[in-house]
């Protein structure tokens, strides 16, 4: 088991370096395509930041260790929320000042949580009930483009490398991440078997805390700065791409009926910190 162990944390520290480049890399490519800093903090810097979480769950699903894949989701989103927003909180209370896109986020956040829910406890996690995940990240991006057609915000984010080779770092820098999450969903399955711990109980404990390290990182150094939406939009963005991607696609690749604790106990914890993040952010004045 020192082995497996050995290699769960090279894993991990390949898929924190792996995500901390590629966060790089994208915004370094969209500041050549002059995206808005809001379409860069919700959807690339929270996709880099997801990276590891979807990388791990595909990894997982095609060994067909799907509750590694679940468990990891929900213990991630329930992480970022309930102890990586809570920290950063701590660290710079002024961090839930919002505006109406991220309420509207935080609402499409909540909408996709609960469906999902309700789904999985009529159907199978399979290829209906993925499909529709994965349409709610079409729907995430529809909002996210038109907010940005409403609002002619011009990006900031300086251009300091040529494209091409910073597209060809982001591409290796993504062959590392998916190498990366099959270290790690590979030797916690091993862990589990050995220490006679349900793969449930790994992915979302162990696996998601150790995936949700570059969404934590992300959002602390964010606060330092007092890059607020930056931080937020980063957790919110990166729970959404999580419940649609990362879940979508382990119900694709590795169908499976969701255990009853999972449904009864995870699923509620869930829902319960969205709402509350949710109802938090309604009571702060909007930018």
């Amino acid at each position: 088991m020192q082995l497996d162990i050995l290699q769960f944390i090279a894993g991990i520290a390949l898929l924190l370096w792996s995500a901390d480049r590629l966060i790089t890399y994208s915004i370094t490519v969209a500041a050549h395509f002059r995206l808005p800093a809001f379409i860069i903090g919700s959807t690339i810097v929270a996709l880099g930041t997801s990276a590891p979480e979807i990388c791990v769950s595909v990894a997982a699903a095609l060994n067909d260790n799907a509750m590694v894949a679940v468990g990891n989701v929900i213990g991630s989103n329930i992480a970022n929320i309930g102890f990586l927003l809570g920290i950063s909180l701590c660290i710079c209370p002024k961090l839930l000042h919002t505006d109406g896109y991220t309420i509207g986020n935080a609402q499409l956040l909540l909408g996709i949580t609960t469906a999902t829910w309700i789904l999985c406890l009529f159907f199978a996690l399979g290829y209906i009930v993925s499909a529709m995940l994965l349409s709610g990240f079409g729907v995430f991006m529809y909002y996210t483009i038109k907010h940005g057609r409403e609002n002619k915000a011009v990006a900031t984010t300086a251009i300091t490398s040529a494209l091409w080779p910073t597209v060809l770092y982001l591409v290796i820098a993504l062959i590392l991440l998916a190498w990366g999450a099959g270290l790690v969903a590979n030797s916690a399955v091993k862990i589990a078997r050995e220490l006679a711990i349900s793969e449930f109980i790994i992915g979302s404990t162990v696996v998601a805390l150790s995936t949700s390290l570059p969404e934590f990182i992300t959002a602390l150094i964010s606060a330092l700065k007092k890059q607020h939406a930056l931080a937020l939009g980063n957790i919110i963005g990166s729970n959404i791409l999580n419940n649609t991607i990362a879940l979508g696609c382990t119900g694709i690749l590795a169908p499976s009926v969701l255990p009853a604790h999972v449904l009864s106990r995870d699923f509620p914890i869930l829902f319960a910190v969205t709402l509350l993040l949710l109802l938090l952010l309604k009571r702060v004045p909007k930018n």
